[in-house]
């Protein structure tokens, strides 16, 4: 936790040291909720598919949520900085079907996110701005090791690493109100390696070829967010 801790300290201070010049009310503070959506075309629905013959294993992801704070700079007319700490809660199913009976289970994984982008502003009218945004983010995994199945399959993942970084690009629209930014859009994490490894242990022998694999952890994100501006 004290990692954490020190990591968001330095992300405000760097902030603030990027644009020592800028006017106060060029600092927001706001909060963010993004829904996680599962996307057979960006390949985040149907993350693990194994057929052996005699049984078949998915591993699907469900939809999931994430929310938190968030504090940006305002660098001038084009740029903006951002960072802040996302708690997320990801929803996954695990189904096996066999020529006897299908087996299906539903489980969550709890993680921490901290983005750190840089945003691309382009005025399209008084109060309202397209922003592009492409930066990095850590992610910090609290659920260490997992397990759900039955008697005859028994699925079981354990994470790599407790954090692991991924590529952020996003697109959206922002308003401006006299209290402050709306804004809405959406946003697609690239993770570097799979967060991940899991092994279906078989007392029948159906998954024997296909015992270890991994579990990436790429999605989609349809995000909203409320900016508090400061008006001094």
């Amino acid at each position: 936790m004290r990692y954490l801790l020190s990591l968001i300290v330095l992300s405000s201070v760097a902030l603030t040291g990027l644009s020592q010049e800028q006017k106060a009310d060029q600092t927001s503070i706001g909060f963010g909720f993004k829904s996680l959506v599962p996307s057979e075309v960006f390949r985040t629905q149907n993350i693990i598919d194994i057929d052996s013959g005699l049984a078949s294993l998915n591993v699907n992801n469900q939809f999931g949520y994430s929310y938190g704070m968030l504090i940006h700079r305002r660098l001038d007319d084009r740029w903006r900085v951002e960072t802040g700490l996302y708690y997320a809660k990801r929803n996954q199913t695990y189904q096996v079907n066999t020529i006897l009976n299908q087996f299906q289970q539903s489980y969550a994984m709890i993680n921490y996110e901290v983005p750190i982008r840089l945003l691309r502003m382009l005025q399209l009218s008084k109060n309202i701005r397209t922003l592009t945004g492409i930066g990095m983010q850590l992610n910090l995994w609290a659920t260490e090791d997992y397990g759900v199945g039955d008697k005859t399959n028994e699925f079981f993942a354990r994470r790599k690493s407790w954090i692991s970084p991924s590529f952020d690009l996003s697109v959206g629209f922002d308003y401006d109100f006299k209290m402050g930014l709306f804004y809405l859009g959406a946003s697609y994490q690239f993770f570097i390696s799979e967060m991940y490894v899991a092994k279906v242990e078989s007392d029948l022998g159906y998954f024997e070829p296909f015992v270890n694999f991994e579990l990436p952890a790429n999605y989609l994100g349809l995000e909203l967010r409320w900016y508090f501006l400061d008006e001094k």
